[in-house]
């Protein structure tokens, strides 16, 4: 094989080592975004069961709340209106004004205001069984990084945690 053909052959293997590098990456990058997704869309909003049924569970929530030290409890029902195959649902708002200060007070975690207070949906399907439902806070504050991830990940999830360790199966 004269030294030409050699030299040919060597660059056609180079780029199709660089074709499909280029290739593995792009697939790579696309399987990442596709799990990533699929991962947030699951895990990003939790759902329980309760062992309770709607009202009872509402009450039940509601003094498990007051019962953890600095959470106060608000329900409404306005913010969501009624279903239509005639289940109930209700969003109660819970606040903790020493975790709410230690967001607010610092200016590169001001914008989680956005999610204060947090809140429990409780409602029914048709099954006829009661759920509760919450954003699932330690994976937010890893998500948002600094003072979120501090209040987040090792407050406001733990304490929400206890609050439903009793009534959720």
């Amino acid at each position: 094989m004269s030294k030409e053909k050699k030299i040919k052959k060597q660059k056609l293997s180079s780029g199709q080592f660089w074709s499909t590098f280029a290739a593995g990456i792009l697939w790579g990058v696309a399987g990442s975004f596709i799990f990533g997704a699929i991962f947030l869309r699951n895990s990003l909003i939790n759902e329980y069961q309760s062992k309770l049924g709607f009202k009872e569970t509402i009450a039940q929530l509601g003094s498990d709340i007051k019962l953890k030290q600095g959470w106060m409890v608000r329900t409404s029902s306005c913010s969501l209106p009624n279903p239509k195959d005639g289940s109930r649902a209700v969003a109660m708002k819970l606040c903790n004004g020493q975790y709410a200060s230690e967001l607010i007070n610092d200016e590169s975690a001001r914008k989680t205001a956005a999610m204060i207070p947090c809140t429990f949906a409780v409602y029914q399907k048709s099954d006829g069984k009661t759920y509760i439902s919450r954003l699932n806070m330690k994976l937010l504050g890893t998500l948002l990084g600094g003072k979120a991830a501090v209040v987040f990940t090792g407050k406001i999830d733990p304490d929400q945690e206890m609050i439903l360790q009793g009534l959720v199966e």
